[in-house]
This record gives structure tokens, C-alpha cells and sequence, in this order.
């Protein structure tokens, strides 16, 4: 199976040579199951990736930053490779809760412990480091702002860990979203009778 130009434009500006294919479809019909399944693996594979990377980071003391930003990244990218494609054609969950509806939940929630690790515990942390940098302070003070920094650095630890389960759990639930939209079914179950 080839990649060619598609010169007649009528699907996007490339198809696939066999049009049996559930790969990528015309610029109505959106993806096939089959593309919708390498991106849900793509965004699975980023998600794993970023948890060895705080893994690594945990066992070699990566600095805090790099594992944020890795984190925007990867959450970033899973739920634009995962949610958008399927906001753009329609896909959606036939149930009123189901696996495409939690799954962007979950990644959202992702999104939001980011946000709460960069911008309150990171910085947290930093400013109570700023504060016992300072050489005049008395002894309480230095001890008062050690136990500050202790629980900054736990509430740090406690986010990472969250996002790690939801990583990974994730890239487990990515398989189970769905690949078609109700439309093609409809179509598929009227051509059929």
C-alpha cells in the first residue's frame, strides 16, 4: 500500500492507492477505525512515554520543570490527537457516559493537575527555596520554612503520582474509544437493508 497525491482533489490532499481501505477517508466521511486506532496509539505512546521520563526523573532527579513541560506536552498531544479528530467528524459515545466522554474527562483532569504542579507547587517551591536561601534567618524561621518546604514538595509528589495512574490509564483506555461515527453506522446499517 502506497501514499500518492490525489491530482482530482476530491479527498484530501493524499489517499491511500487501495480505496477498500479504512484508512483515511474523503474530507466528509473524516478517518477511518483504522486511522482512528494509530492515533489513539500515538497518544497512548506519548502518554507511557512521559511516565518513564517522571520515572526517570524520580530515580535521577530530573528537575521538576522538565517533567512539567514534558507533562503539558504529552497530555497536550493525547487529547488533540485523540479528542480532536473526533470533535471535528462527529464521533461521539452512543451511551450519554461513555468511553470517549471520560477518556477527555481524564485527560482534561490531567491538563488541570499541570496546571496546579506549574503554576501553585512548583512555584510554591521555589519561593520558600528563595527564603531559605537567605543567610539572616533565625533558626525557627529556617525550621518552620523547612516543613513549608517538605509539604510543597509532598502536595509536587502527590500531583506527578496522579498524573502518572491517569497516564497510564489512558494510554490502556485508548483502545476502547470509538472508531466510527454514528453517521457511517447509519449509513452502513441502511445500505445493508
Amino acid at each position: 500500500m502506497t501514499w500518492t497525491a490525489d491530482p482530482t482533489g476530491t479527498t484530501d490532499w493524499w489517499r491511500m492507492d487501495n480505496p477498500e481501505s479504512d484508512g483515511w477517508g474523503t474530507k466528509n466521511e473524516g478517518p477511518g477505525p483504522k486511522a482512528y486506532a494509530r492515533l489513539d496509539t500515538v497518544a497512548g505512546g506519548l502518554l507511557l512515554l512521559w511516565v518513564v521520563l517522571a520515572l526517570l526523573g524520580l530515580v535521577v532527579g530530573l528537575a521538576t520543570m522538565v517533567v512539567d513541560v514534558a507533562a503539558w506536552v504529552a497530555f497536550g498531544a493525547a487529547i488533540s490527537l485523540v479528542g480532536l479528530p473526533r470533535w471535528l467528524y462527529a464521533v461521539s459515545d452512543k451511551e450519554m457516559i461513555g468511553p470517549h466522554r471520560l477518556w477527555v474527562a481524564a485527560c482534561t483532569a490531567g491538563l488541570i493537575f499541570c496546571l496546579a504542579s506549574s503554576f501553585i507547587a512548583a512555584t510554591r517551591v521555589k519561593e520558600i527555596q528563595a527564603q531559605i536561601a537567605q543567610s539572616d534567618l533565625p533558626a525557627d524561621r529556617v525550621e518552620a520554612l523547612s516543613k513549608s518546604l517538605a509539604k510543597a514538595k509532598n502536595f509536587s509528589m502527590q500531583f506527578l503520582c496522579i498524573r502518572m495512574a491517569l497516564a497510564v490509564g489512558l494510554a490502556v483506555g485508548a483502545k476502547k474509544l470509538p472508531k466510527t461515527s454514528q453517521a457511517s453506522e447509519t449509513t452502513v446499517l441502511t445500505n445493508c437493508s
